[in-house]
């Protein structure tokens, strides 16, 4: 993978709360836009609501990328253009979808060859498994964060705990840099990354929200947290960070083998995910099953950095049998 050059955090507040302003004025219009034009997320089998309701609104997401990456011309390499890119296409992929949905197959496809073409650097003798290995579970991931919109606020609440957790990380535990990478390179990619979620978190996160993220934010959110906690792991060397996303992690992963079992095309919609039966079959509030999806990721991420650095691979291993015995429990 091609080193990143390090973007220094340069920017002053002032820059940040101009963003945030910026997307809240942009969101407004959006959703008037939406209504107009019937960009809308009408119920169906995979829905947890029963309204129409405009869609779209987290081009917001792509947009905080893409007004980061842009005001730092200056100083981003050839990789931060790729990042841009390659979220580019993945964005007016998922916005056309949003639109006019595409096929499982075709969307599957496209998210293969551009995160194939992100990580094109991995792709060498010593590092091909480690290449296959993104491909396979940054795929999952991408299209993992795409089902947490159907649940109102999940895809803004787990977020913010993800983005939180990592700018902590990067800040606090490997402050480091090197000729070719640091950590602290994503500091300011992930503060813009934090304000357009609690921009979408104020129209999302209602009992009945004002827009949906669409395949748009969701897609482009869950490329952005795939391609910020892979290359880390790349470059530290340190997989027990997974653990920031094991929550859902679990939930998706096990929803899906059962899907397999029970000889279903995985590709199709469906409320067998944890969180859906909760808030259909148990009566759950979307919001409630948002915040404790959210509060759990986040007192298992404290726990990470409370304990000594060295047991962070057994607490890893800890946290995915307490949740695997936690899914089957709530499940059935």
């Amino acid at each position: 993978m091609d080193g990143i050059s390090q973007i220094p955090n340069i920017t002053t507040p002032y820059y940040y709360i101009a963003v945030g302003l910026f997307l809240i004025l942009f969101e407004i219009v959006y959703i008037r836009l939406a209504r107009h034009y019937d960009i809308n997320d009408r119920p169906g089998q995979r829905s947890s609501h029963r309204h129409s309701v405009p869609t779209g609104g987290g081009v917001i997401i792509y947009l905080s990328v893409l007004i980061f990456i842009s005001w730092h011309t200056y100083m981003a390499s050839t990789s931060w253009w790729t990042l841009l890119g390659s979220c580019t296409v993945l964005a007016i992929i998922s916005f056309i979808d949003d639109v006019d949905p595409l096929t499982p197959e075709s969307r599957l496809l496209i998210q293969i060859v551009v995160i194939s073409f992100a990580f094109r650097g991995l792709i060498h003798e010593e590092t091909f498994n480690v290449f296959v290995i993104i491909l396979l579970l940054g795929t999952g991931l991408v299209n993992a964060y795409n089902f947490m919109d159907g649940i109102n606020g999940m895809l803004v609440a787990y977020s913010i705990v993800f983005l939180s957790t990592m700018l902590y990380y990067i800040l606090s535990i490997h402050p480091y840099a090197t000729a070719t990478y640091s950590p602290r390179m994503f500091e300011g990619l992930i503060i813009s990354l934090l304000i357009a979620s609690i921009v979408l978190a104020f129209f999302n996160f209602r009992r009945n929200a004002l827009v949906f993220s669409g395949d748009v934010g969701s897609i482009s959110m869950g490329y952005c947290v795939m391609y910020i906690i892979a290359s880390t792991i790349v470059y530290t060397a340190d997989a027990s960070i997974i653990v920031f996303l094991m929550v859902y992690a679990v939930d998706t992963v096990y929803t899906i083998l059962q899907r397999l079992f029970e000889g279903e095309r995985i590709t199709l919609p469906h409320r067998k995910h944890l969180y859906q039966i909760l808030v259909h079959r148990q009566g759950y509030s979307h919001l409630a099953v948002s915040f404790g999806y959210a509060s759990t990721q986040l007192a298992i991420n404290v726990a990470y950095f409370l304990i000594p650095s060295q047991l962070h691979w057994t607490y890893a291993i800890t946290v995915l049998t307490l949740l695997t015995f936690a899914y089957f429990i709530m499940k059935h």
